[in-house]
C-alpha cells in the first residue's frame, strides 16, 4: 500500500504513522552542525547522558513525574526495539501478555518473538474503540504478566479517559501486572482540550509501567529514529 499509494499524485497515504511535513530546516541544520563537528561516533549504549537529562525534564513537564536519567531511561534505536527490550525484561516463556485488539500488527510478531502468548482484549465501538477496564480484567489468565497499553491507539487514535485510565491501573495492580505503555502518538494530540495521560501518572503506578516513546517522530523522522524506554530501577 505505501508503494501504491506514492504513485498516486495528491494521495494521502494511511500505510505509515507520520506527519504530512518535512522535517523542519531547524532540526536539520542542528543534525548537519553536529556531524561537522565530529559527533558521529558511537554513543553508550542507554543514550548520551546529556539526552537522557533532556528527556527526564520534558517528561517532568508533561506529566510531573520526575525521571531519573541515570537509573530510569534508557535510548534506544527506534520505538520497536524499546518495545521489544521491554517485553522481554518482563516476559518468559509461555507468560500471557494483554494486547488491544485492534491494535498494531507488529506487537503481535514480537510476542512471538519472546516465546509469549498474545490474550486480545477487544475494543468496542460502541465503546470509541477505548480499552475499558472490566474488559482488562475479564481477558487476564493464571500466567498473565502483562499488559500493552496503547493511548493515543494505532490504528483508531482513541484516546483512553483519565477515569477509565484510573480504573485500568486499578486492575494492573490489584493482579500485580506490568505495564507496558506504547505512547508514541501523544504528540500528535494537538486538542488542548484534550486530556491525554500516561497511566505512569497515576498513583503508585510508575513502578509498574515500561514507557515507550519515539523523541523525533512528533517533528517527522531523519537520520534515525530514537525510541525511548523508561523502566523501573533493579532492586529498588
Amino acid at each position: 500500500m505505501f508503494e501504491l499509494a506514492s504513485h498516486v499524485p495528491n494521495a494521502i497515504s494511511f500505510a505509515i504513522g507520520e506527519p504530512g511535513f518535512d522535517t523542519p530546516r531547524p532540526m536539520i541544520d542542528a543534525a548537519y552542525e553536529a556531524a561537522i563537528h565530529g559527533d558521529t561516533h558511537y554513543t553508550p549504549n542507554r543514550g548520551t547522558a546529556a539526552l537522557r537529562r533532556a528527556w527526564c525534564q520534558y517528561r517532568f513537564r508533561q506529566d510531573g513525574i520526575a525521571y531519573e536519567p541515570e537509573y530510569n531511561v534508557i535510548i534506544t534505536a527506534g520505538g520497536m526495539e524499546a518495545m521489544y527490550l521491554a517485553m522481554i525484561a518482563t516476559l518468559d516463556e509461555d507468560d500471557d501478555i494483554l494486547i488491544p485488539d485492534p491494535g498494531y500488527a507488529n506487537y503481535f510478531g514480537q510476542v512471538q518473538m519472546v516465546h509469549a502468548n498474545v490474550v486480545p482484549v477487544p475494543l468496542h465501538e460502541r465503546n470509541g474503540f477505548r480499552m475499558q477496564a472490566a474488559d482488562v480484567e475479564a481477558a487476564i489468565t493464571p500466567n498473565t504478566k502483562a499488559l500493552l497499553l496503547n493511548s493515543p491507539s494505532n490504528p483508531t487514535g482513541a484516546i483512553i479517559e483519565p477515569d477509565e485510565l484510573a480504573a485500568i491501573a486499578e486492575v494492573v495492580k490489584r493482579h500485580d501486572l506490568w505495564v507496558i505503555s506504547d505512547e508514541v502518538y501523544r504528540a500528535f494530540v494537538y486538542d488542548d482540550r484534550v486530556r491525554c495521560l500516561s497511566i505512569a501518572s497515576m498513583p503508585d503506578m510508575l513502578d509498574h509501567t515500561i514507557i515507550v516513546r519515539l523523541l523525533l517522530f512528533s517533528w517527522v523522522r531523519f537520520l534515525a529514529v530514537v525510541g525511548v524506554c523508561r523502566v523501573r530501577r533493579i532492586g529498588a
